[in-house]
């Protein structure tokens, strides 16, 4: 069994912190072959089998594919929040020390390509090959932050010498004073032509405004969305238009928080082994079963990464027609 350590780089983490991850897939398991989804990579970096420290994949920076390389994922951020951001990492030779590794918190506006900011620091010297180590950097997002990337990149790499990295996470402090998030939009799944409502929960909720949002862009009231300004956003009459991730803005006077987005998606319910699946292409969902539909009791048979929206899932295990009942649930990794 591998060692573990943990090396702290900057500032403690604070325990007031947001603990969810706003990583999609942080431990790069989900994903076709070298390349990890909702990770975008570039030259010299890999999804593998072999650079994992939990499940059954993580990211390795390569010294035989070039000796520059990386990989990165956007997150929307808030000025004034601290980002927290961890990883393990294990090299793969005996030493790193002529490779430059580093991890890196950048900060863009609203455009999405102006970096105002960014905070990078040198893992290089706190990597060994014996034992996987927890590496941790602490920034604070400056004034006009839209959003934040999470970089991970390799410089300089020769021969020998190749970088794993797993169990990524980026969490969040919030000001003192601004909404604070108890509970998310959940993930839903509806019948076409079904309702879907979604609410947050805030713990200062007092003076707080509210605005939705589907797939990052402001909602308004009218036709099938009630609610774009509420605590309570419901959609009337689902169909495939709609389909989308749901968050929500909370703004007081002392400042803003968003919340993670729940999954709008659409299933029809099945009585023969075939279930449709509309939602969002690289979306996590687990098919399961039950003999019949009142019971909490149902049994998982698939899990499904959208490839392309409608999308069908057979049950191969299915005894004949008309003996099991199918439903899907949102699957975040």
């Amino acid at each position: 069994m591998k060692k573990l350590a943990a090396v702290l780089i900057g500032a403690q983490v604070s325990l007031s912190a947001l603990h969810a991850n706003l990583l999609l897939n942080p431990s790069f398991e989900s994903g076709s072959g070298t390349t990890a989804a909702n990770w975008t990579k570039y030259n010299a970096a890999n999804r593998e089998p072999w650079a994992n420290r939990t499940g059954n994949w993580g990211m390795s920076l390569q010294w035989w594919v070039g000796q520059f390389g990386g990989f990165y994922q956007d997150v929307a951020g808030l000025p004034g929040y601290t980002y927290n951001l961890s990883a393990w990492f294990l090299d793969d030779a005996f030493s790193v020390w002529t490779s430059q590794y580093s991890m890196k918190l950048e900060w863009f506006d609203s455009t999405g390509t102006n970096m105002i900011g960014q905070v990078t620091t040198n893992v290089t010297p706190y990597v060994t090959s014996t034992e996987w180590r927890q590496l941790t950097l602490s920034a604070t997002a400056p004034a006009g932050t839209h959003f934040v990337r999470v970089v991970f990149e390799g410089d300089q790499m020769i021969s020998g010498e190749t970088l794993k990295i797993d169990d990524v996470e980026l969490t969040a402090t919030a000001p003192p004073g601004v909404p604070v998030i108890t509970n998310h939009p959940a993930h839903i799944t509806v019948s076409p032509g079904g309702n879907a409502t979604f609410t947050v929960g805030v713990s200062n909720v007092a003076g707080a405004s509210f605005q939705w949002q589907r797939n990052g862009v402001n909602l308004t009231n009218g036709g099938p969305i009630s609610g774009a300004t509420s605590q309570t956003l419901t959609i009337t009459g689902v169909t495939p238009a709609l389909v989308g991730h749901y968050r929500v803005w909370v703004s007081n006077v002392s400042g803003s928080a968003v919340s993670e987005a729940g999954t709008l998606q659409i299933v029809a319910l099945h009585i023969l082994p075939v279930v449709r699946i509309e939602g969002n292409v690289g979306d996590t969902n687990i098919v399961e079963y039950a003999s019949v539909l009142n019971t909490n009791v149902w049994v998982p048979f698939a899990t499904n990464v959208l490839s392309t929206s409608p999308q069908y899932v057979v049950d191969p295990t299915s005894p004949g027609p008309n003996q099991r009942f199918y439903r899907v649930r949102y699957y975040k990794p």
